[in-house]
């Protein structure tokens, strides 16, 4: 089995993507920085384009903006 974990250098992503690894799931990371596939969530041509070059079994979005005061 092969995951996308869209977010996975977060606090989130990072737990789950460990915890696939455990158990034999092949992990690809997606996002703007730092892992291994470049997603913009704002670009549905780069959403597209992601999944198109993924070829994953399952997909978990954990992304998020935590920037709380930009949240306002």
């Amino acid at each position: 089995m092969k995951a996308l974990i869209i977010g996975a250098s977060g606090q989130i992503g990072s737990v789950l993507g460990a915890g696939c690894a455990a158990r034999n799931i092949e992990v690809l990371g997606a996002g703007i920085g730092g892992e291994e596939l470049y997603l913009d969530l704002r670009s549905p041509a780069s959403v597209s384009g992601a999944f198109q070059a993924a070829g994953v079994d399952t997909v978990f979005l954990c992304s998020a903006f935590t920037h709380v005061d930009g949240c306002e």
